[in-house]
């Protein structure tokens, strides 16, 4: 998937991004045919490497600073991390282990990690080929791991790596939560000259705002549209 987020790497980069992750000892020769890119992704660009001693792993690299995002994505890959490791402390949900993070921008203009390697197919591509039988299995298996991700429960709707990080709000309610979602979609659509939508978003109208009552909240329920 092409998007203008994906901050694709010059092979020397790679190798030196492999060497401050897992020494000079792991990078593949010169010749080898060690890396290719993985194209399901929509936003960070993700490469499956080969080291030297042939295990496989996963390079994920973060936009470059200057490609305008939405909001709540702003310092995705800090809350992709932070969520990995919320996963793996808190349930029995399998996750690929993190083997090392780089936010020093020393090698490239954007953060980056190193991560477990899992070799399956994309359930979203595969799935409509599939028996009916199979394919509801799986998806009774992400309905029972999605139910253990919602059983972590979090204080507030906002960044899960906390407002200075990504210079988003923290909200106590899904009304406030869902406004400033709001706001910032349209004021980034006006600011492209985007179509207006149909129908105004409900915090818009007058005397606006959500009927959403107040409630506790898992800590990814607004992980993907947190302002």
């Amino acid at each position: 998937m092409e998007s203008i987020t994906k901050n694709r790497q010059p092979e020397k980069t790679l190798r030196a991004m492999a060497e401050r992750a897992y020494g000079p000892g792991q990078v593949p020769a010169a010749s080898a045919d060690w890396v290719s890119e993985l194209g399901d992704g929509w936003f960070n660009v993700a490469y499956r490497l080969r080291l030297r001693d042939g295990t496989r792993v996963v390079l994920k690299v973060a936009p470059p600073p200057g490609v305008e995002v939405l909001t709540y994505e702003r310092g995705a890959m800090a809350t992709e991390l932070a969520a990995l490791r919320l996963i793996r402390e808190h349930t029995a949900v399998p996750v690929p282990a993190v083997h090392f993070a780089d936010r020093s921008r020393e090698l490239c203009d954007a953060d980056y990690f190193f991560m477990d390697y899992v070799d399956a197919d994309n359930l979203g591509i595969t799935g409509p080929a599939l028996p009916a039988a199979e394919r509801d299995a799986y998806h009774e298996a992400v309905g029972a791991a999605n139910r253990e991700l919602n059983l972590i429960r979090g204080p507030a709707f906002g960044p899960l790596t906390g407002v200075a990080d990504c210079t988003r709000p923290v909200s106590s309610t899904t009304n406030t939560a869902w406004a400033s979602a709001s706001r910032s979609a349209t004021t980034l659509a006006q600011r492209r000259a985007l179509p207006r939508p149909r129908r105004e978003p409900p915090s818009l109208l007058p005397g606006g705002g959500f009927c959403f009552p107040a409630r506790s909240c898992s800590i990814f329920c607004f992980l993907c549209c947190s302002p």
